[in-house]
């Protein structure tokens, strides 16, 4: 009895470890969230670790306002544990697996994020997914927040064990608390405000005038100034370095002289006379073409650019209606001078500046 009652026992504890080993296990799929440095802003994520968080990738920013633009390539990449049957035939691969980007909690509050579909896994491989950020109106002094994960979708097999690893995406934008200051005048060549009518000096806008001298052939020969000099200053509270360039749209004048446009960078803001002028005339040469490139601001420097130019209207016969007094100066010129980081995805302000002239 002894006999039949152990080999029952071993029977059954056969048939138990038998039904362990060969017991049908669900397919699983091990997926490794990466997130890469942004392009074009630069930005490098906090990899895991850093973030005191290992399971998390962290974007983060110090603007100035009102606007960000910038896309960050979150690379995905998958690894299956097939099962197979007592046999060794293969029963399922983990495949199709879908994922998506999903919200963590109600977000967050930073605007313009586009979250882009995740392709389709068939098969063991990675896949680039880019998260589109073009946020505008981004208020100063603000902090902005977006909170993103990879999750599986609905769609992928209910027996498919999905295991994710740094599927948090952080992006943390802080504003600084005001627009950097950027001012612009125009002057004549020894650093002179022009005046307006009343014979006050005009530090700002388009409220200088000029007069415009003509030959007796009505032809238009010579200004008074003789030339004239676009000023931009540009001071950089970020609380960082920048590098930036200064695009220039004009109005009615043209660059004089090859190097018509000179910049220098003081490292706090300077005394508005000609003698700061002078060196900025010394400083770093730009040529004609309308632009200053790649120039680097430290934090609480100031740039000032100046863009040497004269009337376009010389050579050319008076116009018709030609304004002939100060108080009927019709023939205006402007120049706008914008203030960007060198890879255009902020703009720290524009200002424009300009003049009015009539016939003497």
């Amino acid at each position: 009895m002894k006999t039949k009652l152990f080999i029952i026992s071993l029977l059954l504890l056969a048939l138990a470890g038998a039904s362990t080993v060969w017991a049908a296990q669900p397919p699983s799929v091990q997926v490794t969230v990466t997130a890469l440095t942004s392009t074009p802003g630069g930005v490098v994520p906090a990899p895991p670790g850093n973030s005191g968080n290992d399971n998390q990738w962290f974007y983060e920013y110090t603007i100035a306002p009102d606007s960000l633009t910038d896309t960050l390539p979150i690379q995905i990449c998958t690894k299956s544990t097939p099962t197979y049957d007592k046999d060794g035939n293969l029963v399922a691969t983990g495949y199709p697996l879908v994922l998506k980007f999903g919200p963590v909690g109600n977000g967050g509050n930073l605007p313009g994020v586009t979250l882009p579909a995740i392709p389709k896994f068939d098969a063991d491989g990675c896949q680039t997914a880019n998260i589109d950020i073009a946020a505008t109106e981004l208020a100063a002094g603000s902090t902005y927040n977006k909170v993103v994960e990879v999750q599986v979708d609905s769609s992928t097999p209910d027996n498919t064990q999905v295991n994710i690893d740094g599927r948090g995406i952080h992006v943390h934008v802080i504003v600084t608390s005001g627009q950097p200051t950027v001012t612009c005048f125009v002057t004549d060549s020894s650093f002179n405000y022009l005046l307006d009518c009343s014979g006050g000096q005009v530090t700002f806008g388009n409220g200088g005038r000029f007069a415009i001298v003509a030959n007796n052939k009505k032809v238009e020969v010579a200004t008074n100034p003789g030339q004239f000099y676009y000023n931009i200053i540009w001071t950089n509270t970020t609380g960082v370095s920048q590098t930036v360039s200064v695009t220039f749209a004009r109005s009615s004048v043209n660059p004089h002289g090859a190097q018509a446009i000179h910049a220098l960078v003081f490292p706090s803001f300077p005394s508005l006379d000609a003698t700061a002028f002078a060196l900025v005339n010394d400083g770093i040469p730009s040529g004609a073409d309308d632009k200053l490139e790649s120039v680097v601001v430290p934090a609480g420097d100031t740039l000032w650019v100046d863009y040497h130019l004269e009337w376009s209207g010389l050579g050319s016969p008076l116009p018709l209606g030609i304004g002939t007094s100060c108080s009927t100066a019709n023939q205006s010129f402007s120049v706008t001078g914008t203030v960007k980081t060198s890879d255009g995805v902020t703009t720290f302000g524009g200002c424009t500046a300009g003049a009015t002239g009539y016939k003497k």
